[in-house]
C-alpha cells in the first residue's frame, strides 16, 4: 500500500478587475475556438494579437456598457 500525502493548499488566485477579466475570457474563447490552430503561429506574433484583440474587445465592452475600468 502506497503512502499519500496530502496536496500542498492552492495558492489563493489573484483578483482581476472586471476588464481584465473580460480580456482574459475572450482570449480563452478564441483559444478553445476551432480557429485556434490557424490563428497561432510559433513566433507568438499573432498569439500577441489574440491578447490585443482581448483587451480591445473589453475596452469596448466596458465603454458601451457605461462602466468605468
Amino acid at each position: 500500500m502506497a503512502t499519500t500525502r496530502p496536496k500542498a493548499p492552492r495558492k489563493t488566485p489573484q483578483r482581476l478587475s472586471l476588464y481584465q477579466q473580460l480580456a482574459h475570457d475572450h482570449s480563452m474563447a478564441v483559444l478553445h475556438s476551432t480557429a485556434t490552430v490557424d490563428i497561432l503561429d510559433e513566433d507568438g506574433k499573432r498569439t500577441d494579437r489574440i491578447v490585443y484583440l482581448g483587451k480591445e474587445y473589453a475596452s469596448k465592452f466596458l465603454k458601451a456598457h457605461g462602466v468605468a475600468s
